[in-house]
């Protein structure tokens, strides 16, 4: 028999909602495609339908949403962010399929040739329509000096597209006080930070995983199994990277300090996000009430013998008086065998409430409890 030489499958790590998936890249899809059974607890906002069909002819109705992917350049063993729009289905057999041009702007880092559009990352002032992303380009021809650099486009009918990217040194801006100014004073408000004092002595010293680099204070830190390099934000900082980390989806505690700390980092940063999350007033109004003293339910222990124990209660006032001017009810049941009675009362009087009760206990004898 023949050898039958397979074509292998090429395949490439990718991180969704916190989870590390193997994608496929498959040349021949038109959308990307990913299996909801391994993001069951991810709030997702549907942007519509679509129907998928296979090349045997096999039709699938799958939602689409957009979803943020980071992937880990193995050069540099940092991370690149994109959203993407995918079709969501439980249908698929394998964990995800994305298509060459995914995978193309995961791993391409985006240069920027106009330097009319780029500004530095350190000045630049962020809006809620930003989306952050962080990344990193080895130059082969030059020597690794890494400087910050942000470039915006224009928005289109998907929204606005922002990044964040490191930069090798020949992507560098002219050296002019001017475009460098934002960046020193970004330098000067780590330096000012009364919280980050003691993380730039962990630097000097080499500790708790701060460093230095080109006089910016970094935090190195494992992501998803991986290292990643966070830039360490002081305190003026803080407030905008928490509402664009929650605010677009409303994630839990965990999620966003986990979507922050894949970017940035700060002394007590998990417990700055667990305070803004607590304070959401979106996420207070949809979070279900809390009943922290509820008692759980039991079952009732049935009495050993008939009228051993019976539960007893007043019914009225009765709105139509009977014909003898009986306004209330004394109502009795026996737990063991449900038997019933029922006595009038004219009023709610002790006198006569004991004498409804004894005419009963004349009957079934006086019970234990």
């Amino acid at each position: 028999m023949n050898e039958i030489n397979l074509y292998p499958l090429q395949k490439v790590s990718i991180c969704i909602a916190s989870r590390q998936i193997d994608a496929i890249i498959d040349s021949g899809a038109e959308i990307s495609i990913l299996n909801t059974a391994l993001i069951p607890d991810v709030e997702i906002e549907e942007k519509g339908k679509i129907i998928l069909e296979s090349a045997f002819k096999e039709r699938v109705e799958a939602k689409l949403a957009v979803l943020p992917v980071h992937y880990k350049n193995p050069d540099d063993c940092l991370f690149y962010s994109s959203s993407i729009l995918f079709a969501l289905t439980d249908k698929l057999n394998i964990p995800c399929l994305i298509t060459p041009d995914v995978y193309n702007s995961l791993t391409q880092i985006p240069r920027n040739e106009d330097s009319s559009k780029v500004e530095n990352i350190l000045g630049s002032e962020c809006s809620s329509s930003l989306e952050i992303q962080m990344g990193e380009e080895r130059n082969e021809n030059a020597s690794r000096s890494d400087e910050c650099s942000v470039s915006h486009s224009e928005e289109n009918e998907s929204g606005p597209n922002f990044s964040i990217c490191l930069i090798s040194e020949s992507d560098k801006l002219p050296s002019s006080n001017d475009e460098f100014s934002e960046s020193n004073k970004f330098r000067k408000l780590q330096r000012e930070c009364l919280t980050l004092k003691n993380a730039f002595k962990d630097a000097s010293l080499k500790k708790n995983n701060f460093f230095l680099r080109d006089e910016l204070l970094f935090h190195k830190d494992k992501i998803c199994g991986d290292t990643a390099y966070q830039l360490v934000l002081p305190k003026s900082y803080r407030d905008k990277v928490l509402q664009l980390a929650h605010n677009e989806n409303h994630l839990g505690m965990r999620k966003t300090r986990e979507r922050i700390k894949l970017s940035f980092y700060w002394p007590n940063v998990s417990k700055d996000v667990e305070n803004y999350c607590r304070t959401c007033e979106k996420c207070q109004l949809k979070s279900p009430e809390r009943q922290s003293d509820k008692i759980p339910i039991t079952p009732v222990v049935r009495a050993p013998y008939p009228f051993h124990t019976v539960n007893v209660d007043l019914v009225g006032e009765i709105v139509s008086p009977s014909g003898r001017r009986h306004k209330y009810c004394l109502c009795l049941i026996d737990q063991n065998s449900r038997w019933p009675e029922v006595v009038p009362l004219k009023n709610l009087s002790a006198k006569t409430t004991c004498d409804a009760l004894l005419e009963i206990f004349m009957r079934t004898g006086i019970p234990e409890i």
